[in-house]
C-alpha cells in the first residue's frame, strides 16, 4: 500500500503551514487571550475571511458547491498540519468547524441559497446540535421532538455542549420526529435559525480547554419551516453518523499532528537539559518517554493514513474509524502528560504551551464519541463477524 502524497497535496499543505506560521500565530500572539479569556470574535471571523480569499475555507466540500473536493488522505494531511501547529485559529480555516456541512449539499436550492454558499463565504456560521443532557455520546437517546403541525415542524428540548454555538447563525439540529422508530427512520435533521422565536441560549459552559464557545441551547415550541427540514424526514440518524464519522477522522489527525508538536518540544528540550545536573537515572527516564511518545504516534499516524485510503477508495471503515479515533486521541494524551513531565515545574504554569495542550486534549477522549463508546462499536463489530 502506497502512502506517498502526491505533489499537490504536498503544496497544499506547505501552503497551510505558512498561512498559520505568518498570518495567524501572530495575530494569536497579538490578542493575548488565555483559559480566562475567549478568543475575539473579530479575530475568528477575520481568520474565516481570509481562509476564504486564500482558497483554503470549504476545502473539503464537494466542487459542485465551490468547495475543493479534497477527499480523506488529504483531509488527514491538513488537519495533522493544523494540529502540529499548535494554533486555535488553524482549527478555523477548512471550514469544518462552524462552517459549511455536507449535509446540505443535497438539500433544496432555497437552503443553496440561504444557509449552504453563504456558509461557503464565511458570511453565517453553523452549529451542530446533537448532544443533550441525557444522550452524549449515544445519539440514538435524544429526547429533543419536533410534531409536524401544517407546514412546520415544532420543537421541544435541549441541546448542550453546542461548540461554536455562542456566535452561530443557524444551528444544524437533531430531534425525534417518530419515538417508535427512533434511530430506525425515527430521527430528523433540521435547519433552525438562532433567533427563531422559542430558541433560547440558556448557558454559556465553560470549558477546561478548546475555544469552541460551547452552549446549551434550549427549544420552547419552536416552529421551523417545513421546507427547513434536511433530507428526508427520518434519515437524521443516519447523516448524523456520517457526519460523525469524519469527525472523528479529523479529530485523529489533529491528535496525530498535536503529538508531533508535543514530541519536538519534549525532544529540543530534553537535548538543552542533556548537560544539566539531572541524574543520570532520569536522564534515562526522559529517553524511556521519548520513545514511548515516538513509537505511539508512528502508530497512530500508520491507522490514520490507513483509514482514510479505506474511505478515499469506497471500503467500509467505520470500525477503523472507531479504532484510530480512541487510538490516536488516548495516545496524544499520554504524550501530554509524558511531555508536561518532561519539561518539569516551568511547563505547568498557566500559558505554557504543554500545559495549555495538556487541558485541550483531555476533550478529545470525550468528544466525537467517548473512549468507551468507541470500545464499544468496536466490540460489537467484531462479535457481529463471529
Amino acid at each position: 500500500m502506497d502512502f506517498s502524497l502526491p505533489d499537490e497535496l504536498h503544496q497544499l499543505r506547505a501552503s497551510l503551514r505558512h498561512f498559520i506560521g505568518d498570518e495567524l500565530l501572530p495575530r494569536e500572539r497579538e490578542s493575548r487571550f488565555d483559559e480566562d479569556t475567549e478568543l475575539p470574535q473579530k479575530l475568528m471571523d477575520w481568520a474565516r475571511k481570509r481562509a476564504v480569499e486564500l482558497g483554503f475555507y470549504g476545502m473539503l466540500m464537494p466542487r459542485e458547491v465551490g468547495g475543493g473536493g479534497l477527499g480523506h488522505v488529504g483531509m488527514v494531511v491538513l488537519k495533522e498540519e493544523i494540529g502540529r501547529s499548535g494554533s486555535y485559529l488553524g482549527q478555523l480555516v477548512l471550514g469544518d468547524a462552524g462552517g459549511p456541512s455536507r449535509l446540505l449539499v443535497e438539500c433544496s436550492d432555497h437552503v443553496h441559497q440561504s444557509y449552504l454558499l453563504p456558509s461557503m463565504r464565511a458570511e453565517k456560521i453553523s452549529c451542530f446540535a446533537l448532544s443533550e443532557p441525557n444522550a452524549g455520546s449515544d445519539a440514538a437517546s435524544i429526547e429533543t421532538t419536533a410534531v409536524r403541525d401544517g407546514d412546520s415542524y415544532v420543537l421541544n428540548g435541549t441541546k448542550h455542549m453546542v461548540s461554536h454555538g455562542a456566535h452561530a447563525d443557524y444551528a444544524i439540529v437533531f430531534a425525534v420526529t417518530n419515538k417508535a422508530l427512533r434511530a430506525r427512520g425515527g430521527i430528523s435533521c433540521f435547519l433552525v435559525d438562532m433567533d427563531s422565536p422559542g430558541l433560547r441560549i440558556t448557558r454559556r459552559h465553560r470549558p477546561m480547554g478548546g475555544f469552541t464557545e460551547p452552549v446549551e441551547i434550549v427549544f420552547e415550541d419552536c416552529a421551523v419551516p417545513a421546507s427547513h427540514l434536511v433530507g428526508p424526514e427520518g434519515f437524521g440518524f443516519v447523516m448524523a453518523m456520517r457526519w460523525l464519522a469524519d469527525g472523528r477522522l479529523a479529530m485523529a489527525a489533529t491528535a496525530v499532528g498535536t503529538a508531533e508538536l508535543l514530541l519536538q518540544s519534549s525532544t529540543n528540550h530534553a537535548n538543552r537539559s542533556s548537560q544539566s545536573t539531572r541524574a543520570r537515572s532520569e536522564r534515562s527516564s526522559i529517553r524511556n518517554m521519548l520513545a514511548e511518545m515516538a513509537t505511539e504516534l508512528y502508530a497512530a499516524r500508520g491507522m490514520l493514513y490507513d483509514t482514510a485510503w479505506r474511505a478515499d477508495n469506497g471500503m467500509d471503515m467505520h470500525r477503523e474509524c472507531s479504532m484510530t479515533k480512541l487510538f490516536a486521541t488516548e495516545m496524544v494524551n499520554r504524550a501530554a502528560d509524558a511531555a508536561l513531565q518532561i519539561h518539569g515545574a516551568a511547563s505547568f504554569e498557566s500559558g505554557c504551551l504543554v500545559e495549555r495542550i495538556f487541558r485541550d486534549v483531555r476533550a478529545m477522549r470525550i468528544g466525537e464519541g467517548t473512549s468507551e463508546i468507541h470500545r464499544m462499536i468496536i466490540a460489537k463489530s467484531l462479535l457481529r463477524e463471529t
